[in-house]
């Protein structure tokens, strides 16, 4: 995996996320399922980042602001998400370097069925 891969896979992520925010979901699934396909590529790009023989400049300067950005991202669609469909309850996780996201979105069930009957 070389540094060129790296930002280009970070770079699709980025440009996605952004998509997402003018996406309209039908259903509470529908919008959490995009997101938990989301948080797994990212993951899996992160993971390649610490895989990548990166130069010291790269891994210091550049990427860490790279992540702060796309995981900022990610957090403002999951909070958008969860406050389109009133979850009950909403995290999202980071932890390490490389690091690893996890998303947790609850909703009650009267809430989930008020939303499928639409």
């Amino acid at each position: 995996m070389n540094e060129t891969q790296v930002r280009s896979d970070l770079g699709q992520l980025s440009d996605e996320l952004a998509r997402m925010k003018d996406r309209a979901y039908r259903s509470p699934d529908e919008a959490y399922a995009a997101l938990i396909a989301t948080q797994t590529r990212l993951n899996y790009a992160f993971r390649k980042l610490g895989d990548a023989p990166t130069s010291y400049q790269m891994l210091v300067a550049e990427f860490p602001k790279v992540i702060e950005s796309v995981i900022g991202m990610f957090i403002e669609r999951a909070r958008a998400v969860a406050a389109e469909f009133s979850a009950e309850q909403f995290s999202v996780q980071v932890s390490g370097f490389p690091p690893s996201v996890s998303l947790s979105m609850t909703w009650a069930n009267e809430d989930r069925h008020t939303w499928l009957k639409k």
